[in-house]
Order: structure tokens, then C-alpha cells, then sequence
């Protein structure tokens, strides 16, 4: 591990934020200590084939030469494979994995993302593809060296349609957009999404994006530092289209810290329609956010056709702590086309210790779907 955090602190002497017209202006980045072998999987039973067999004699140990097809015929001819244990440049094609496939990251295993000029990519592309499993990602992202301003879509871990996807003790940092992304593929949606244990810093647009899905759940995860460009959010939940879905969406035991808007971010006027009334379900419990500008915030108004969302949105068990804005929660438009919103045992802390009830009786002014239960 020693030789992933030099190559770490030798990217944390570059520029470290980069600004954009809307973000917050207070944001310094601010290191978190993490212990990445705290949940470090152990190699399961099975025939792993090693990546060694598949790179080129003298092959380096220092990732400095770019390896991406070497691993990519290794993913395509076998169903289970390890990286070796030192870290190893890829390109921005990234690497396309399949169905029925295991991929496992030693203590030492590393992927470094070769500086891009491109505006969309990802370390990993999962794109209508079942039963997957990826043990310990150390991915390592080209945000301070991208050879272009242009963009905000270089993702570590890409999730289209698929399911059952585990992904579990992920080390993301410095991706050019969103440490990891789920949405659905066309008429496909993701489904049956695991995310467990592990880090995401330093992402430039968000740490974890859910666009659309089912069954999703992600799982003790620290995310700090996001920041660069809009939303720039710990967790975004955002759908793009009235297609998309959102159903049993669950965030627990996650802790947002330092980023640059918002710990978590709902954003869901896109998913409305003006044909039926779609159902939303999000369970978010156990939530700590440590000094982003938000704790949370709803945001954007829904259109005046749209019918109301049913469905619930729970909120149980916050800790919001040391936020730099204020107003604690922000809220932006009316949202009174939102499923219920159920707010239950808020602690809010900022030099002193808020009444949130009182806070949230304001809220409700304007917007009759925030309920606290007590």
C-alpha cells in the first residue's frame, strides 16, 4: 500500500480545486485519513487467472506503461482474473467487463488513468451485463493532469442496465467526473446494485450519481472532497428522463464530507410526468455529513402538468455536523409534487446544537410533503 499512497501524495501536489460559476466559494480541500485495508476483501474461492500471464515480457511495476489491451484480452478469455500487486496505467477506452465475471484488486493492485483529452469515459463500463463482481477497485483518476478543461463525465465506474453488480471496499480518487455512475441503458434498468465499503474522494463533478434504478444499495462509504463542477455533491440522485425509475434507492451508513454543495443531493422533477403517478421509494439511514456547504438539499421545481410522485422518501438517523451554510437543508423551488418526505431523529451541529424541527416547520411553509417524525 505504501507505493499506492506515494503515487497518491505525488498527484496531491498539483492544483487540488478547480472553480466553477455556481459552486460554492469556501471550499478548501481538506485530507481525509482512511484506512482502504479496513474491509479489504479476501481473494474468493474459485480459478482466478492473473494478469501477469497476459503482459508483455520486462513489463513494468511502476504504471507507467499503458496496459489497457493486455488486461482487456485477459477479461474477455477468462471469467475470473487478478491484478497483479502493483499498479498499472490504462487509457481512456478503459475496460468493458462482461457478465458471469470476478475481478480482484490485491493490497498493492492499482489502475491509473492516462491523462485524456476526452470528455466521456471510464476505468470500468458495465453496459447491459449481469452478475458481477469486483473486489477492492483502486482506481486512480486523471482529474489534475486531463489534458483538456472540456467535460465533466470521467467516471471510475460506469453502470448501465445491468444487474446484479457487487462492488465491494472501492478506493476511488481524482476522477475527471463521478467516482462511480448508475443509470439505465435505453429501455434497461440497472437492478440489484450493491456498493460496499470503501472511499471516493476528490471527484470533480460528483463522488456517486444514481440516475435510475431498482434496488440499489450503497453501503458504508466515505465520500469527501468533491468539487470542481456542478453539482459537485457527495451522492446525487438525479434522474435524467420520465422513463427512468427510482425504486427502493437505499444510502446507509454513509458519511459525506468537505464537499464542496451538498452531502447528498435529490434533484427528481426530471422523473415526473403528466400520465400517472410515478412511485418513488429512497431510504436514507445513518447519514453523517461532516462540513460540506449543505448537509442536503432538494432542488428545482417540477413542471406544471407534472402529477404528483407517491411513494416515500425516509430520512432516518442523520448526523449533520459543522456545515458551512447556514441553512442546514436547502431547498430549491416548490416541491410539493415530492412522495412524502419523512425526516426522523435529525441531530444537526454547528457550534451548537439545532432545533431541526423548527427548522424544517419553515420548510413546510412552502413545501407540505417534509414531514418530521419524532
Amino acid at each position: 500500500m505504501k507505493k499506492i499512497k506515494k503515487l497518491f501524495n505525488l498527484f496531491l501536489i498539483l492544483t487540488l480545486s478547480l472553480t466553477c460559476t455556481g459552486q460554492s466559494n469556501d471550499f478548501t480541500y481538506k485530507e481525509t485519513e482512511v484506512d482502504s485495508h479496513k474491509n479489504f476483501e479476501k481473494l474468493p474461492i474459485g480459478n482466478y487467472k492473473s494478469i501477469l500471464e497476459y503482459l508483455p515480457k520486462n513489463y513494468v511495476k511502476d504504471g507507467t506503461i499503458d496496459y489497457t489491451g493486455y488486461i482487456q484480452k485477459a477479461i474477455d478469455e477468462n471469467k475470473n482474473i487478478v491484478l497483479p500487486n502493483f499498479p498499472i496505467l490504462i487509457n481512456d477506452g478503459g475496460l468493458k467487463l462482461k457478465s458471469n465475471f470476478n475481478l480482484f484488486f490485491q493490497k498493492e493492485s492499482a489502475l491509473i488513468m492516462k491523462p485524456s483529452t476526452k470528455t466521456k469515459y471510464s476505468f470500468f463500463s458495465l453496459t447491459e451485463v449481469d452478475n458481477v463482481n469486483i473486489y477492492n477497485p483502486t482506481l486512480l483518476g486523471d482529474r489534475k493532469t486531463h489534458l483538456s478543461n472540456k467535460g465533466e463525465w470521467g467516471m471510475g465506474i460506469s453502470i448501465y442496465g445491468s444487474t446484479n453488480v457487487k462492488i465491494y471496499n472501492v478506493n476511488i480518487k481524482d476522477t475527471w467526473g463521478d467516482g462511480i455512475y448508475i443509470n439505465s441503458n435505453k429501455n434497461k434498468h440497472s437492478y440489484n446494485v450493491l456498493i460496499k465499503n470503501g472511499y471516493i474522494d476528490n471527484a470533480r463533478r460528483n463522488g456517486i450519481s444514481i440516475i435510475s434504478g431498482e434496488n440499489i444499495c450503497i453501503d458504508n462509504l466515505t465520500i469527501s472532497n468533491t468539487n470542481g463542477t456542478r453539482p459537485g455533491a457527495g451522492v446525487d440522485i438525479e434522474p435524467n428522463h420520465r422513463t427512468d425509475i427510482l425504486k427502493n434507492i437505499s444510502l446507509e451508513n454513509i458519511t459525506t464530507k468537505n464537499n464542496q454543495n451538498e452531502g447528498i443531493l435529490l434533484v427528481l422533477t426530471r422523473i415526473g410526468n403528466s400520465e400517472n403517478n410515478k412511485e418513488i421509494t429512497i431510504n436514507i439511514l445513518n447519514h453523517t455529513d461532516i462540513g460540506s456547504n449543505y448537509a442536503m438539499r432538494f432542488g428545482s421545481g417540477f413542471r406544471k402538468n407534472d402529477k404528483p410522485l407517491i411513494g416515500e422518501i425516509i430520512i432516518e438517523n442523520s448526523n449533520w455536523i459543522d456545515f458551512r451554510n447556514d441553512g442546514i437543508i436547502k431547498i430549491s423551488g416548490n416541491l410539493n409534487n415530492l412522495p412524502q418526505v419523512i425526516f426522523k431523529n435529525i441531530k444537526v451541529e454547528k457550534e451548537k446544537t439545532y432545533d431541526f424541527s423548527n427548522h424544517l416547520k419553515r420548510i413546510q411553509k412552502r413545501n407540505k410533503r417534509f414531514q418530521i417524525v419524532n
